[in-house]
Formats: C-alpha cells, structure tokens, sequence
C-alpha cells in the first residue's frame, strides 16, 4: 500500500484523479477458495481511498459448449460475490469465436444470462470438433455409423448421464436465482471501438465518468442513460461480422461430430 500510494504521489499533481490497473494472475483458486485477493482489494479501498472495479474476462468460445458457458457462468458468479466489487463481466476472444463452430442460440442470449436453463438439452450434445483434410474422408460421416449410434445412446440413456444433465440444470438455476451476471458488448481485441465500449463500462462503473469537468457531467450522465440501447447496435454489428462468415470451402471443412 505504501508502494503504491508513493506512486500516486509521484504525478505531481494532487488535483488529477489516478487510474490504477492491477492485473491479477487467472488462477480461479484466488477468487474461489482464498480470500488473499479480497482482503488485499478491502485495504486499498480503506487506506487508499480508491474506487475498485473488478473486471473479469471469460472466453467467448465457451459459448459454444453448453457445459462449459453453465460452468463459466457459476465461476463468475462466485467471483462476484466473493470479491465484492463491482463488476464489468467481458466475453473476451470474440474475433476467434467463429473458428470453433456454430452457437445454439443467438450472442445475446450469453450476454444476457437468463433463462439458461434453455441450454441443458444441449449439454448432452457436446461436440468433438475435427478436421477433414481429403475428399476421401469427406465421403464418411461418423455421425451416421450405426455402431456409433447405438453406443452414443446407450450413453444417453445411463444413470450416470441422467445425473450429469440433473447437475447442470441445478448450475443453471443457481445462476439465474442470483442474477447477478451479465456480460457487456464482447470485446474484439482487433476493433478499436470494441476496447473503447469495454473501457467505457469500466469507467462508468466505477465513477470516472463523472469526476470530468463540471461542463461535461451533464453530456456524461446522458451517454450513461442510452448506453444500455447501444449495446444491442454493438451485439448486432459483431454478430455480423464475426460470427456470420462465410463456411470455408470442403476439403477444408470442420465438422461436428456428436460426443458419445
């Protein structure tokens, strides 16, 4: 603490507000079972006087596994209420979210977090991504093969899968009962505008916006009040342009094929 108020003290200029960036190490451990994290977070606010936002990044890819989105969902929940921070939640690596196949439903449906009991259908339909570099393997679908068929059923059909899909409905439903989470606009690292709106939220979540001159507090707190509509223009324009491209040809083709 006493390192970093030294920091802040070195600028020269006691009338300018400081903006602190601390990244913290992604070890889930920290946030989950320790509370080193919190504590350090509570002595900075008491002594330091500083208005903390926490900002968590979960891949976007997650999306596209119904098990994993529900898991990353639960983690971030427990991330905030542990930390006890406000928090900017961010679908990060949006831009690559296009090379590991289709979702199940529409971007604004991660981003909003309601209503995912709707996944848990799909968490039995998990996919095993794989690449066809011929023609001849073009002309076999696994999918189809009769003993795949009935080995993927009798899967489906056991005690142990009716338990594991009962498991993920009770993640969807804890999640949902706390409310908590939503993710903001995803972030493509590649777009100028898309770091901008990320940083944004950031700022209005933990009072920056506010502490500029007094002429701009006005314009300020409108672009707070319509910023909300914004975000389903900016959902829009990345569904667009990251997720709608165009299939790569055949022989380059990745195909889905069902998990047993």
């Amino acid at each position: 603490v006493t390192r970093i108020r030294e920091r802040m003290d070195a600028t020269g200029d006691p009338e300018k507000v400081p903006y602190l960036l601390f990244d913290l190490p992604g070890q889930v451990e920290l946030y989950t079972h320790s509370t080193c994290v919190q504590n350090m977070m509570q002595i900075m606010q008491k002594e330091l006087d500083l208005r903390l936002t926490a900002v968590q990044l979960i891949d976007a890819h997650y999306c596209t596994d119904a098990s994993k989105f529900l898991s990353a969902t639960l983690l971030g929940t427990t991330t905030m209420l542990r930390l006890e921070l406000p928090t900017v939640s961010v679908l990060s690596k949006v831009d690559l979210l296009h090379s590991y196949g289709a979702l199940d439903f529409a971007l604004d449906f991660y981003t909003d977090c309601t209503d995912l009991d709707r996944l848990v259908p799909f968490v039995d339909q998990s996919h095993q991504v794989i690449s066809n570099d011929t023609e001849e393997d073009d002309e076999f679908d696994i999918a189809n093969d009769e003993d795949y068929q009935r080995a993927r059923q009798k899967r489906q059909s056991s005690r142990l899968q009716r338990k594991f899909t009962k498991l993920h409905g009770a993640l969807a439903e804890v999640v949902q009962d706390f409310g908590l989470l939503h993710f903001v606009a995803p972030l493509d690292i590649s777009s100028a505008e898309s770091v901008g709106r990320v940083l944004a939220k950031v700022d209005k979540c933990n009072g920056y916006v506010f502490t500029q001159e007094a002429a701009n507090v006005q314009s300020s707190l409108f672009q707070c009040a319509v910023q909300h509509e914004v975000d389903y223009d900016a959902l829009a324009e990345v569904q667009e342009r990251v997720l709608d491209k165009p299939k790569p040809s055949k022989n380059k083709a990745r195909n889905k094929v069902p998990s047993l």
